[in-house]
């Protein structure tokens, strides 16, 4: 079979990357790495567009996804620091930027596509790339600015209008939009739905003028790092089957239970494995007007 010659179900886009720090070193990690792998182990044919190094340590953590890298000098790098005033970042390195020039023809059908930079490696424009596809956008990457010492700090995002008009679902944490609370308007005003995950407490589900309150699944917190990258895959994997938020909303919070009870992507659950802890409880869920 010709490389990328079949049409994903689950397309990431954005920079796999290098994480400094925990017990194992460094590890592989990045949005675009979490979310890929979490569709890969619900039962989807996933493929990423990535750009990184030949330093890259995370080559066996991806067997089985499609993966087009365009080649880097370095892979992206970062440090995660956890502490009681919560988690600062340091960014070590850059690979190389993307562009809708580097997909193959095939991946511009897929099925679900999620644009997650981790920098600013995404161009915006590359949601035109994908007219028939839902398009799911972890605007992160796109919120950060870092100093000489590599500390990321939250920066204003320009253009983010054009983007948000191609996509379907905008999936943000607190953390991303701390500051800045006018950007949940602005991306309602955008996005047919806007997830606000909110770590332990859950997460909010903008909808039109409702909003849905989300629980969390208990779990036993040893690391949080790429939990709500595999939440926003998992979401859009379940929305995209169903059509049914609620439904989504509660798979993806199952997902991100696991995800947070072991390091690293060891945690990202297979399908079974979250239907059976599905059917064991449930989680908390509220509609409202807001």
């Amino acid at each position: 079979m010709k490389p990328f010659s079949e049409i994903p179900d689950f397309l990431a886009v954005g920079h796999v990357t290098h994480d400094h720090g925990g017990a194992g070193g460094i590890r592989p990690g990045g949005s675009a790495l979490y979310a890929s792998l979490t569709a890969r182990r619900l039962g989807k044919r996933a493929a990423l567009l990535t750009s990184c190094g030949n330093d890259f340590v995370g080559r066996e953590a991806i067997q089985g996804i499609d993966m087009k890298v365009v080649r880097g000098r370095r892979t992206s790098s970062f440090r995660n620091v956890y502490g009681a005033g919560g988690r600062v970042q340091y960014v070590y390195s850059e690979a190389a930027p993307l562009r809708p020039s580097g997909l193959p023809p095939k991946w511009t059908k897929a099925r679900i596509v999620y644009l997650c930079p981790v920098l600013h490696e995404v161009p915006v424009e590359i949601a035109g790339s994908f007219p028939e596809s839902l398009i799911g956008v972890a605007p992160q990457g796109w919120l950060r600015a870092w100093d000489e010492a590599g500390r990321i700090r939250a920066r204003r995002w320009e253009g983010f209008a054009t983007l948000l008009g191609r996509s379907q679902i905008v999936i943000v944490s607190e953390e991303d939009v701390a500051g800045a609370p006018m950007l949940i308007e602005a991306f309602r005003k955008h996005a047919s739905i806007l997830i606000l995950t909110r770590a332990r407490e859950g997460a909010r589900v903008f909808a039109g003028k409702r909003m849905l309150t989300l629980g969390a699944y208990p779990a036993r917190e040893r690391d949080p790092t790429g939990a709500g990258d595999c939440f926003g895959a998992a979401f859009l994997v379940r929305y995209a089957e169903t059509g049914d938020i609620e439904e989504a909303g509660r798979f993806a919070s199952c997902v991100g239970a696991f995800v947070v009870e072991k390091e690293g992507i060891r945690g990202i659950p297979a399908r079974e494995a979250v239907e059976e802890r599905m059917r064991k409880g449930g989680v908390f869920c509220q509609w409202a007007t807001g």
